[in-house]
């Protein structure tokens, strides 16, 4: 399935695809001056998703496919490609995205199971039976394992990367739920699987360069600021701690990788090249430069396979302190997804596309050719770093009456986060100052001296105005070199992806949302036109593009087809939405975001009539960027993959509901979860001697307040006498019910009550203020969930202004009337007799006026 994924805009009445946000454009791209794109001709009805290419001894090109098929292309692969014919090998086999052809034209194919030898017996090119060479790797059948391939050294010895499974809590989240999931193994000859290295998250790239070092790419998500290029060593770890759950000494220590745990204790080798954002955000496989000049004036070179910015990018990379590093750049759009590279006998580069489910640009499928036609570009063609700068070469000299001057050059250095969330901002950006720039005599190179160039970043150089002889614009005057080391001076402490504090965990995230329907309040909390609650909703069978509801009021429901949105009586600002929708065939919806976008999700025919898990990540916009969607899935599928800007200009604003095709859908489970909900506790109220406990039993539990078993208050006094604020963590347990008084006596009688419900069910809902019209809204805590709360006082005419905000979102503002009993106490009461009560993180604010 590959997910229907659309943005609409608050002004807008079109549907704009994501595709929109990406870099290629309608017009003819420079590029085509020098390198040519032919597309290779396939049989009707045959859909080539390319995961391995090889060529025969003859020249003929082997082709294994993402769909179990393997093909055979014949012809002139330098000439005409029409005259080219493409036949079928092998059907059936369990993906194919790792192919082999060694001496004797004998055909290896990484199938997600095993590695196979297909064979040919009877030479009438087409295979007779399969040989497992070996299959000691695990699989649970998630969609996202898939195996990728087959380099193979000198030796005879195969080389697979093993993509992990993703889960819940996210999508994203890589897990290594079966035997060395997220590992490089080594397979040798006779079959024997030794484990290699460890650390990868989706390694769909693997290589072994001509001199015999293994490079291993691998894609942004979890653990991946960026997408990395990796020269892999054995019995070394390269991030994703997924992985470690198979590494020996974890094993013997009983040790088991946390989604949200950096483990830190374990060294992780740093990567060679770090490619940014809006270059690669999924690489495939490397391919090097032999041909000697046939290709161009980038002999020598590394080209790597991206598929969904749809290009062929480069790579120029040097050895510094015996490690690799090195520059990354454009090198040649509007390929189509691509997903695997070979040059050819003839020193043409062929690319083998797909995209089914992974979000590729352009092309989905089938073989294209890049083929240089002779006329050389201006291009930085290497990078080498020195001490206090850059050393560039290009591929024609500099004009003679063109320039470059430290004015035309633009220098910075960034970081990214290493953390559990999906991709990462480029961090810690600082500009650098260009010293001076001094240009050889031949104009075909130059040197740039930098000031307070650092390791452990990504140096990025832009040339501004730059023109070869002939009249040739510099085609892409940008690179972004990964500095691990200088030449000189001590190593460097840090990496390019830096450590961020552990996120919290599931329970911790759940016990900051804000749940937004339950089974008898729902509306209180939403506005829309046409939206209702009904009960149970199923596929109508005899119409699946409707749904039938039954006679209680459980769930969201639009059953007119409304169009109108429906939105949320609370505002949100950076958010992370949860919950679940079910849908009727056929039909489309649409959230929207604080912003005021929207993102329409079109369910597969295979999700309709049953619920499906939704989660979208929002973040607002601040002074540096745009808000941005940060992740999204819907049934367990992607819908967006990494940060996208949103043209939106709102920084807050309610969430919502459209019906974006006026057929109907309906929702349950609905929860936010604020990212910017503070927690203070200076470990003062926390305390049992701050306290008078009145009534009841009460105990004081690792600086939590505990009330069992009886009708229990907590009191304390406020020193002052201005406005105050108080806040605390709350814990109730099942049918539970307390409050929070303020400004009540000394004995926590009196003064202003704020009711704290484990459910809506009462008149006296979670936020609400006694004895004050005040309530927002229906906000539930559920069953054994913290949530916080924050209660705002200050003197007001006619009585005291009460403010309150459940998980930091406002419930009530009131005027509520002083009574005969008021104090400058707080209480922390319970209003029923059994079940148990809890308070932490107590937090106390005064102001005198």
């Amino acid at each position: 399935m590959r997910p229907s994924t659309y943005l609409l805009t608050a002004t807008c009445v079109a549907l704009t695809s994501l595709g929109a946000f990406a870099q290629e454009t309608d017009a003819t791209p420079p590029e085509d001056r020098y390198y040519a794109i032919d597309s290779l001709p396939v049989p009707d009805g045959v859909v080539l998703e390319v995961g391995g290419l090889g060529f025969l001894s003859d020249g003929r090109m082997v082709v294994s496919t993402r769909r179990g098929q393997v093909w055979i292309v014949a012809g002139d692969l330098s000439g005409d490609l029409t005259a080219t014919s493409t036949t079928l090998f092998a059907d059936g086999l369990f993906e194919g995205l790792g192919l082999a052809v060694l001496e004797g034209d004998r055909i290896f194919v990484l199938q997600r199971h095993e590695l196979s030898e297909l064979i040919d017996d009877d030479g009438d090119g087409r295979c007779d039976r399969i040989r497992t060479v070996a299959d000691g790797f695990g699989m649970t059948g998630n969609y996202h394992e898939f195996a990728f391939g087959l380099p193979v050294d000198r030796d005879g010895n195969f080389y697979v990367s093993l993509n992990l499974g993703f889960f819940n809590p996210y999508w994203y989240l890589g897990r290594s739920n079966a035997p060395y999931r997220g590992w490089v193994l080594r397979i040798s000859p006779d079959g024997e699987i030794t484990p290699w290295a460890s650390g990868f998250r989706s390694p769909n790239g693997i290589n072994l360069s001509p001199d015999g070092d293994l490079f291993v790419t691998d894609n942004q998500g979890d653990w991946l600021p960026a997408c990395p290029v990796h020269v892999v060593e054995r019995g070394k770890h390269y991030g994703h701690p997924a992985s470690l759950d198979w590494r020996e000494d974890f094993r013997a220590a009983d040790r088991t990788a946390e989604w949200y745990e950096p483990m830190a204790d374990v060294r992780r080798e740093p990567a060679a090249v770090w490619l940014p954002y809006d270059l690669s955000r999924s690489t495939g496989n490397l391919a090097w430069d032999q041909t000697d000049g046939r290709f161009g004036p980038f002999t020598g070179q590394v080209f790597g396979a991206e598929l969904t910015n749809g290009l062929v990018l480069r790579m120029s990379l040097e050895k510094v302190r015996g490690r690799f590093q090195g520059a990354a750049f454009a090198f040649r759009p509007a390929v189509g997804a691509a997903n695997r590279l070979a040059f050819a006998p003839d020193g043409s580069l062929w690319c083998g596309l797909t995209s089914r489910g992974w979000g590729g640009s352009g092309a989905a499928h089938g073989l294209v050719r890049v083929r240089p036609t002779g006329e050389t570009p201006m291009e930085i063609r290497d990078v080498h770093l020195r001490q206090d700068g850059f050393e560039l070469g290009f591929t024609l000299p500099i004009a003679k009456d063109s320039t470059l001057r430290p004015d035309q050059v633009r220098a910075s250095q960034y970081r990214y986060r290493y953390w559990w969330k999906y991709g990462s901002p480029e961090d810690d950006v600082r500009d650098l100052e260009v010293r001076d720039v001094q240009v050889a005599a031949d104009g075909r190179s130059a040197r740039l001296f930098l000031d307070d160039l650092r390791p452990g970043y990504v140096t990025r150089i832009v040339l501004d105005g730059v023109v070869g002889g002939g009249g040739h614009a510099l085609l892409h005057p940008r690179f972004d070199y990964t500095l691990a080391e200088l030449p000189e001076g001590p190593a460097a402490e840090g990496q390019v992806s830096t450590i961020v504090e552990a996120p919290k965990t599931r329970e911790q995230l759940a016990a900051r949302a804000v749940y937004l329907s339950d089974l008898w309040n729902t509306m209180q909390t939403w506005r829309g036109d046409g939206w209702s609650l009904g009960s149970d909703p199923a596929l109508d069978p005899a119409d699946p593009t409707r749904l039938t509801y039954g006679d209680s009021r459980h769930y969201l429901v639009c059953p007119d087809g409304t169009q109108a949105p429906l939105l949320s009586v609370p505002t949100f600002g950076p958010c992370t939405i949860r919950g679940e929708a079910l849908a009727a065939r056929g039909s489309s919806f649409a959230l929207v975001l604080p912003s005021g976008d929207r993102l329409e999700i079109r369910p597969e025919d295979d999700e309709a009539g049953v619920w499906q898990p939704l989660e979208v990540a929002y973040a607002a916009p601040t002074a540096g960027a745009p808000a941005r969607l940060l992740a999204a899935s819907f049934g367990g599928r992607a819908l967006v993959r990494g940060p996208v800007d949103l043209p939106g200009k709102t920084g807050r604003g309610p969430i919502g509901w459209v019906d974006a095709r006026g057929r109907q859908v309906a929702f349950k489970n609905l929860a936010v979860t604020l990212d910017d909900l503070a927690v203070r506790d200076d470990g003062s109220l926390g305390d049992r001697a701050t306290w008078r406990l009145g009534v009841g039993d009460w105990k004081v539990r690792n600086g939590v307040l505990v009330a069992e078993d009886a009708l229990s208050s907590a009191v304390r006094a406020l020193p002052g006498d201005g406005a105050f604020a108080f806040e605390t963590d709350v814990l109730l347990a099942p049918k539970q019910r307390a409050e929070i008084r303020v400004l009540c006596s000394e004995i926590g009688i009196g003064g202003h009550s704020i009711h704290l419900n484990r459910s809506g069910a009462t008149t006296q809902k979670t936020g609400s203020v006694g004895r004050a019209d005040g309530l927002r809204h229906s906000l539930v805590a559920y069953d054994d969930t913290w949530f916080r709360v924050r209660v705002e006082v200050e003197p007001a005419e006619g009585g005291d202004r009460v403010r309150v905000l459940v998980n930091g979102v406002e419930t009530a503002d009131v005027i509520a009337p002083r009574t005969g009993t008021i104090g400058r106490h707080v209480s922390l009461s319970r209003t029923v007799r059994e079940g148990r009560t809890e308070f932490r993180n107590v937090w106390l604010e005064t102001s005198s006026r």
